[in-house]
């Protein structure tokens, strides 16, 4: 499904925790895929109802583990869910996550 959303390949998605700062931070869903043959993590989180303050919540815990894991490699955010409303799109676009519905 990703390839279709952003041309990148991942085997599998798995749910993880990492360290940053001391905090124990959950990612939904982490990968390391493939995209136009450079290495990428993808970092994803699936709700059924997506609102505003979910994508702040989503973008802050993304930081953290980016720090956490101490790289220079492109991160990919994306955020599932059954109904995303228009307003909360554009806070999306404007912490670089991608919404899907």
């Amino acid at each position: 499904m990703l390839y279709r959303y952003g041309a990148i390949n991942v085997d599998e998605l798995t749910r993880r925790f990492v360290v940053s700062g001391g905090e124990e931070v959950k990612v939904s869903l982490w990968e390391e895929g493939v995209k136009d043959g450079t290495k990428v993590f993808v970092i994803e989180e699936t709700k059924s109802r997506i609102y505003k303050n979910d994508f702040k919540e989503f973008d802050g815990d993304t930081d953290k583990s980016i720090r956490a894991l101490q790289t220079d490699t492109p991160v990919y955010k994306f955020v599932f869910g059954f109904h995303i409303p228009s307003f909360a799109e554009e806070e999306a676009k404007d912490n670089d996550i991608k919404p899907i519905a």
